[in-house]
């Protein structure tokens, strides 16, 4: 895949994912004002002023914070366009069960986009992504799961399924829990 048609398939998977995000309960009541700022921000391209609202966030272990973080390293959007780092904060919302981030991380190991080509766990994340509420990123998971399957074995297959299906949720243990 060329790394222009990779571009335009992240800038859609943005927008999904995105919008899925915005619809997201499970935050906080005091975080969710500071995290709608910096949604609302960057919507408006003031990614700056994003960044600031997401910071504190950040360092409280918050899933939406991480996933956006993700979502503008990915897309160079305020910070350097860095797919490694993108992978980093997508890995930590993806772990604590954010759909929208295991959708992006999975796609990420599909085609190796700063991290390394990884089936097994391109198809793993993709699964849990499918379980979201969202019916855009459910659709834009199984169009990535068949992409893999489709270069898979089945005991690579069998193997992704026992993982999707022993994953919980989890915080990273870089914050307090409480």
């Amino acid at each position: 895949m060329s790394a222009e048609r990779y571009r335009l398939i992240l800038k859609r998977l943005s927008r999904v994912a995105l919008g899925a995000f915005l619809g997201i309960a499970a935050i906080p009541i005091d975080a969710r004002a500071d995290f709608s700022d910096g949604e609302q921000a960057y919507s408006l391209r003031q990614f700056v002023r994003a960044i600031d609202e997401f910071r504190p966030l950040l360092e409280q272990g918050h899933r939406g914070a991480e996933m956006m973080t993700g979502l503008m390293y990915l897309q160079g959007d305020g910070y350097p366009l860095d797919p490694g780092k993108a992978a980093v904060w997508l890995y930590k919302a993806a772990t604590k069960g954010d759909h929208s981030a295991q959708l992006v991380l999975g796609s990420q190991r599909l085609y190796g986009h700063g991290v390394g080509l990884d089936l097994v766990e391109a198809f793993m994340w993709l699964t849990l992504a499918g379980q979201s509420e969202s019916a855009g990123v459910v659709q834009q998971a199984q169009v990535f799961r068949d992409a893999a399957q489709a270069a898979m074995t089945a005991k690579e297959i069998e193997t992704a399924n026992k993982r999707a299906a022993r994953f919980r949720p989890w915080r990273d243990g870089f914050v307090d829990d409480d």
